[in-house]
């Protein structure tokens, strides 16, 4: 399950790549034709990721890390971001800044996955 949950990690980078070079091309996205296509592929890899996630959570008996509840915070985080940034009706520069807050909390997120810290010796 760690294996699915690391390609869902990896494909939702190659989303966020693939959304960020729309946001930034596009000034208008009713221009770009395959919008519909990269939220499918943008939702379809989320739900993978949280399945996925919530199947590696349910394995370890719903123990987890203080830095657990950080992951999931700005897992909400990258997907309300995502959801401005792919708004219809609202300015470019908010969409810009709603791929770049997907960017920072994306980057906290791996991160964090990666370090584990350890913030309490106890």
């Amino acid at each position: 399950m760690n294996v699915i949950h690391l390609i869902a990690v990896g494909l939702l980078g190659l989303t966020l790549i693939l959304q960020t070079y729309v946001v930034f091309k596009y000034k208008d996205l009713a221009q770009f034709t395959r919008r519909r296509l990269l939220l499918i592929c943008q939702h379809s890899t989320f739900l993978i990721f949280v399945v996925s996630g919530f199947c590696m959570l349910y394995a370890k008996n719903f123990l987890v890390q203080h830095w657990f509840y950080v992951k999931v915070l700005l897992s909400v985080v990258l997907v309300s971001s995502l959801i401005k940034a792919f708004r219809v009706a609202i300015l470019p520069v908010q969409r810009r800044a709603g791929i770049v807050l997907a960017w920072i909390a994306f980057i906290i997120i791996c991160t964090l996955s990666w370090t584990q810290p350890i913030l309490f010796n106890g």
